[in-house]
């Protein structure tokens, strides 16, 4: 009897396969087999000495673990290294320059392609330690307020929005309004490195930090 019944559930199954009827297929598949039952399944402690079964000792087993794999307290010892020399090695600096087209103008045009340097994964970690500390230094008060290119929480979305309600106020207050759009030309890649370097220092960072670049 209980093989009749698989054979005729095996038929079921095929026919809704055949039809493409996944959703009768699935259904079937659950009505046999019943509902999926989650349970979790115990752990041994960091020594292995003990089963846990609780959630909340699992729970604070994983924590344990996960906190000392991926937060180590010490920094690595070539990071120390290079904060204590205040030398960044050469290797960190090596980038290979990738250009893409701007997806206007002429493509055989060297002027609409944007060079885009990809550092090494080392490289891209230390310059986004870098950067970090540049920004907690430059939120403290530094930038003026009317500053809002490269700030955190201040994107070109939230400018676009304060422009037009800055604009609707403008017109119900019959009061003038003028703007002006700036579009540098290449503004990254024309800015000379030195006097940035002395720009930075004028802001209260040391000149260790520059030379770290």
């Amino acid at each position: 009897m209980q093989e009749v019944g698989m054979v005729q559930n095996t038929a079921e199954l095929q026919g809704c396969a055949d039809r493409n009827e996944m959703k009768n297929f699935f259904k079937l598949i659950n009505a046999i087999y019943g509902p999926c039952i989650k349970g979790i399944a115990p752990l041994l402690s960091s020594d292995g000495t003990k089963l846990l079964t609780k959630k909340s000792q699992m729970l604070k087993c994983r924590t344990e673990h996960f906190s000392s794999v991926l937060n180590p307290y010490q920094p690595s010892p070539m990071l120390q290294e290079t904060r204590c020399q205040g030398q960044v090695p050469q290797e960190f600096k090596y980038a290979t320059t990738a250009h893409l087209f701007q997806q206007k103008g002429n493509r055989q045009i060297c002027d609409n392609h944007r060079g885009i340097s990809l550092l090494n994964i080392t490289g891209k970690i230390y310059a986004r330690i870098l950067l970090n500390r540049l920004n907690g230094h430059l939120e403290q008060g530094l930038p003026p307020e009317s500053q809002c290119g490269f700030r955190r929480h201040r994107g070109t979305r939230k400018m676009v929005v304060a422009d037009r309600q800055l604009q609707e106020k403008c017109q119900k207050m019959l009061t003038h309004l003028h703007n002006i759009v700036v579009d540098l030309t290449k503004a990254f890649g024309m800015v000379i490195r030195d006097v940035l370097w002395n720009f930075i220092q004028k802001f209260g960072c040391p000149e260790r930090f520059t030379h770290s670049q």
